[in-house]
Order: C-alpha cells, then structure tokens, then sequence
C-alpha cells in the first residue's frame, strides 16, 4: 500500500528476526484504551483489509483492498478507533 509507488531496494532480503502477530478482540483493546483514560469518539468497522489475505482465496476489489472469498459471509476485517484524552477539567 504505497500510494508513491515502489523503489528498488536490497534484492533477496532474509529478515533474520522473528515476527509476532497479536490477535486481540475489539472489547480487549476497547477497554484498554478505557482503563488509559481514553475517551473513544469514533469506531467504524470496514467489509476489507489492506495489504493482508487473511483467508485464502481472498478477492481484490478497488483501491487495492481486499474482500471475503465467494460463499464467505461479510465480516469486518478492519477497523479503526479515535480516541482522545480530555484533560481533567473536562474539556479536551
């Protein structure tokens, strides 16, 4: 997802550091924005992903994201938050 394109880097790249992914469900990090102190304005969910195929079999769709195989029902697989910290007279 590089809106600027590509530029041509070290070819054969071999990361030698292992990679951790973290599956945390949306009450999971809802309520820790929660218990920071955050005060969440916003949270959409999206029928896509980016730059990921999470299932196989996945279908590109317009400006690059992707969708649920055939016969898949729609799940989100995306979302995004916006929260703020308000300062402690109560405005932000």
């Amino acid at each position: 997802m590089t809106p600027g394109g590509f530029a041509d880097g070290v070819r054969d790249f071999q990361n030698p550091h292992p990679c951790y992914v973290f599956q945390w469900g949306l009450g999971e990090i809802i309520t820790a924005l929660i218990e920071a102190g955050l005060t969440i304005t916003a949270l959409r969910e999206y029928p896509y992903v980016n730059g990921e195929w999470p299932f196989a079999g996945m279908r590109g769709i317009d400006g690059r994201r992707m969708i649920p195989p055939e016969g898949m029902p729609a799940i989100p697989l995306m979302y995004g938050i916006r929260a703020v910290k308000l300062a402690s007279g109560g405005g932000r």
